[in-house]
């Protein structure tokens, strides 16, 4: 009924052997095709993937955990069936959480930080790994970090959470610190202008410091740009951003006035959201090569689209 590959199956059941001593009509059969496939609309060859990745997911309880955290799901957060498919195949762990565990989490995102239902919808559609989060520990102190380390206002910081929610399963010494650090010396030690770029591209912070975030701003300021103009230049395809970096070094040295193109820092950011602002967008449509989303954290290039219900 499944059809799943005998050298699949091997490696299900040798990650939970429990799997075997399950009886076919009153457990498996009710979660795997009524549940997964009927109810979640799952494609046997998703499925697959999810027991692959997690196959202790047939150890919860139907009528106990998958079913009440399925309704508050789609009754009270207003996912769709198969929204509700898509989270678990990101994160297959997600019936490994109470019920009460999961509206704790929702209920600090919702009430103490404010968020609307509509941001708190989003985050946990792109970041569902977030309802593991120790609340009170780890997801605090990350949110926190962000917020004191570049200045956020409350509402800068609902934003760029909801326009990033990946970077709250970052790790602060591991990814955000070494990534804020940097730029922060990049900028200056202009805390404004580094608040003004995370919150005008919240993405900023999710790529790479070595492979993306590091070359591409040595690159810009070398060439004589301001640092606010890696928000333009960094989601751009490889290619791409050598021919915008070659023709905006062109017309700083076409301007009035130029002298040394590391003097021009103030004109060039002036420029910034005005000369290029067509080109940019039109660059941002690109989508980036297989070698270049290696180098970053996978998110939303622009507001995220929740499939329709």
């Amino acid at each position: 009924e499944m059809k799943i590959p005998l050298e699949n199956l091997r490696i299900i059941v040798q990650k939970n052997p429990r799997i075997l001593l399950y009886s076919l009509d009153d457990n498996l059969r009710p979660k795997l095709i009524f549940f997964f496939i009927m109810t979640l609309h799952m494609e046997p060859t998703q499925l697959t993937k999810v027991l692959l990745k997690y196959p202790q997911v047939v150890d919860y309880n139907l009528e106990c955990t998958i079913s009440p955290i399925t309704r508050y799901f789609v009754a009270e957060l207003e996912f769709s069936h198969v929204e509700v498919r898509n989270i678990v195949l990101k994160f297959p762990r997600l019936f490994s959480n109470s019920l009460a565990k999961i509206k704790h989490v929702v209920g600090y995102f919702r009430y103490e930080l404010g968020m609307e239902a509509a941001q708190v919808k989003r985050v946990l559609y792109q970041a569902p790994q977030a309802l593991s989060i120790n609340t009170d520990v780890t997801l605090k102190s990350k949110v926190e970090f962000l917020r004191d380390s570049l200045s956020l206002s409350n509402v800068e910081l609902i934003k760029v959470l909801s326009g990033m929610p990946t970077l709250i399963l970052c790790g602060i010494d591991s990814n955000l610190k070494p990534k804020v650090e940097y730029l922060l010396e990049a900028f200056e030690n202009n805390k404004d202008q580094l608040r003004k770029a995370v919150t005008t591209l919240p993405t900023l912070l999710g790529y790479s410091l070595d492979k993306r975030l590091r070359p591409r701003m040595e690159q810009l300021k070398d060439s004589g740009g301001h640092p606010s103009g890696i928000t333009i230049g960094i989601p751009m395809r490889e290619d791409k951003f050598q021919t915008w970096l070659q023709n905006r070094a062109a017309r700083l040295r076409a301007s009035p006035g130029f002298d040394d193109p590391r003097m021009n820092y103030q004109k060039e950011a002036r420029s910034i959201h005005s000369t290029d602002k067509s080109s940019s967008l039109i660059e941002k449509e690109v989508p980036p090569s297989k070698e270049e989303r290696s180098g970053r954290v996978v998110h939303w290039s622009r507001t995220p689209q929740i499939p329709d219900q």
